[in-house]
């Protein structure tokens, strides 16, 4: 099945296993670009976790534009699937909504995520809310914002393995239009459709970093 919609981005849902060394170049110097340098915070980004995280991004030809990654319960939060690492590296396109309603969505379909819990800094409290996020103090004080997605999800139903994608769902433009190609199984059309609708229309704007924590 083919699923036309108007986009100039490609997203891709990947484990640690899938991503190619060039991807995983990327999404690590822009992490540190952001969270190290340009935030000032020296710390190990390199934590461990990210075999285990599925890897949510936005990119086009001038490479990932937002990103974030997705813990299984138990990684980060005992209780709950964790989302961070969210950055928008180009301000203005909106482009943090969509990668985070990406991941939301990554996290229930295949994770099978009943709760999400965001680690976040304070000024960006206003945007999680938008997504539906309320605040849920973490141990020491820490900002964490929580948000309940309801019953669980079989796990991976929605990976195409046999068709190329594994769990990378692309979608490339083409003349201002993108293609996405999905196996032709039903039972997959409403996911598509949730996920191309949560991600919405892309904006025009200049290239800055912006970040989302």
């Amino acid at each position: 099945m083919v699923l036309i919609i108007r986009d100039f981005m490609t997203l891709s849902v990947k484990r640690f296993s899938e991503l190619t060394n060039d991807e995983l170049y990327a999404v690590l110097k822009l992490r540190v670009d952001v969270f190290v340098v340009e935030q000032k915070c020296a710390y190990p980004d390199l934590d461990g976790k990210d075999p285990d995280a599925l890897h949510v991004f936005l990119s086009d030809e001038d490479g990932i534009a937002a990103y974030l990654r997705v813990l299984p319960e138990g990684s980060q939060f005992a209780d709950a699937v964790g989302i961070g690492r969210v950055i928008a590296a180009r301000r203005g396109l909106g482009l943090g909504a969509r990668v985070l309603a990406a991941g939301i969505e990554a996290a229930r379909r295949e994770l099978g995520a009943q709760r999400i819990r965001i680690e976040a800094q304070s000024y960006a409290q206003g945007f999680y809310e938008k997504a539906g996020f309320v605040r849920a103090d973490g141990p020491d004080g820490r900002l964490v914002m929580r948000r309940e997605l309801g019953g669980r999800i079989r796990r991976g139903r929605h990976t195409a393995r046999g068709h190329g994608f594994g769990i990378i769902t692309p979608f490339r433009s083409l003349g201002g239009t993108a293609f996405l190609a999905v196996p032709s199984v039903f039972s997959r059309i409403s996911y598509w459709k949730r996920l191309l609708s949560a991600i919405g229309e892309p904006k025009q704007g200049m290239k800055k970093l912006h970040t989302f924590y």
